[in-house]
């Protein structure tokens, strides 16, 4: 595995730590996370991974 992307709810921040010792980690904090690990994560962000450009965002329900 060349890179894990997790669209939030993570809930504990030892897991981040356990993937990235599988491959690097792309993230953003969901509803569920707690207060760490939101000012640790962004709530969007967008990563470039070779020819694409990928937008990563946990969502809040809302579709309007």
């Amino acid at each position: 595995m060349d890179l894990i992307i997790h669209c939030g709810d993570i809930v504990a921040g030892y897991v981040l730590d356990e993937l990235r010792e599988i491959a690097p980690v792309e993230a953003v904090y969901g509803n569920m996370d707690p207060v760490d690990l939101k000012q640790k994560l962004p709530k969007t962000k967008i990563i470039t991974v070779g020819n694409y450009t990928v937008g990563i965002v946990h969502g809040d329900g809302r579709w309007k």
